[in-house]
C-alpha cells in the first residue's frame, strides 16, 4: 500500500484530486508493476500524461478553441465556470517535438507533458481578446457547481530533466499562431463556399 501511496505524492494533488485523476493514476501505477517484472523489462514503455491540448487540426474540442471561435465568431466569451479555474494548455506542436525526441534517443518513463505554467481560463480568455482588433464581451455566468480543483498544477521536473533543450511555446505565442490559424482557416471555408 505504501508503494502506491508514494507513486501518487510523486504524480501530485491534481492527479488525485478527482475519481478521473485517481484512476489514471493507478492504471499508471499498475503498467510501472508489470512493466518492472522481469518478464516486461525488454519492451521500452513510455507513457505521456497530456495537459489540455490545443493547436491546428483540434477538430474544434479543445477549450482554447471554444474560447476564440466564441471571441471570434460570436463577439463574446461566455464562462460557465469559475474563472479563477487554472489549468496548463500545450500546444499539439510541442507534442509532436517531445514524441520524436522519444523515439530518437530512446527515452523511457512516465512524463508530465505541461508548460507548468497554468493560468486561469480568465486570463486566457482576457488574452484571446488582447490579441483580437475588435471588441469582445467576457460573461462569467458560473452555472456550474464547480468541486473542480482550482489550481491545476503539473510537475513537469522529470521533463525537464530528460528534455533540457526543450523550450515549450508559451500560452502567449501559441494563441496569437492559433488566432491566425483560426482566421486563415475561416477565410479559406468562406472560399470554398
Amino acid at each position: 500500500m505504501n508503494n502506491i501511496l508514494n507513486f501518487l505524492e510523486k504524480l501530485g494533488a491534481s492527479a488525485r484530486s478527482s475519481l478521473s485523476g485517481l484512476g489514471s493514476c493507478t492504471r499508471l501505477f499498475f503498467l510501472t508493476i508489470i512493466y518492472s517484472s522481469d518478464s516486461f523489462k525488454r519492451f521500452n514503455l513510455t507513457i505521456l500524461r497530456l495537459c489540455g491540448v490545443y493547436g491546428k487540426g483540434d477538430a474544434s474540442k479543445s477549450t482554447i478553441n471554444r474560447l476564440v471561435s466564441s471571441a471570434i465568431d460570436d463577439r463574446r466569451i461566455n464562462i460557465t465556470c469559475n474563472p479563477n479555474i487554472e489549468r496548463d494548455y500545450i500546444l499539439v506542436n510541442d507534442i509532436s517535438r517531445i514524441i520524436e525526441n522519444i523515439v530518437e534517443n530512446k527515452i523511457i518513463g512516465i512524463f508530465n507533458i505541461a508548460t507548468g505554467k497554468s493560468q486561469t481560463i480568465s486570463g486566457i480568455s482576457k488574452n484571446i481578446v488582447s490579441k483580437l482588433n475588435f471588441k469582445v464581451d467576457i460573461t462569467v455566468q458560473n452555472k456550474i457547481a464547480d468541486n473542480r480543483v482550482i489550481k491545476q498544477q503539473f510537475d513537469t521536473s522529470f521533463l525537464a530533466q530528460n528534455f533540457k533543450s526543450l523550450e515549450m511555446t508559451s500560452l502567449n505565442d501559441g494563441l496569437a499562431d492559433y488566432i491566425n490559424n483560426y482566421f486563415t482557416q475561416e477565410v479559406k471555408n468562406n472560399n470554398e463556399d
